[in-house]
């Protein structure tokens, strides 16, 4: 599902297929696809459910960043497979996918969650 929105564009506080902020695409896929609104504020997401161990991720879950743009919690995107996941990262890229082994992304790694 949420490989259908690669492309769109990143716009701050967004939360639809006209533009996505990185919790605004989380919230939108997961309400979408698992029916539950996760909100759309970063650190809240985490709030949703259970904790997943570094490398024992699977599709679905989503990943959490810290002190990327701002101090704490400050990313989020959706696990797809194969050390990668999708996000709406910035505004020069939109929705992309990025590995979690990137010297930059595994830097500011925080933790993961399973919804389901």
């Amino acid at each position: 599902f949420a490989m259908q929105y690669l492309g769109s564009p990143y716009v701050w506080a967004g939360n639809t297929p006209g533009g996505f902020d990185c919790s605004g695409f989380t919230q939108f896929v997961i309400a979408n696809t698992v029916g539950i609104d996760i909100g759309h504020g970063v650190a809240g997401q985490t709030g949703y459910g259970a904790f997943v161990e570094w490398g024992a991720w699977a599709p679905g879950d989503l990943v959490f960043f810290a002190n990327t743009f701002s101090e704490g919690i400050s990313h989020v995107g959706i696990y797809i497979g194969d050390g990668q996941f999708i996000h709406a990262e910035n505004e020069s890229t939109g929705v992309t996918i990025s590995s979690l082994y990137s010297d930059y992304y595994s830097s500011h790694y925080y933790g993961a969650y399973r919804i389901v």
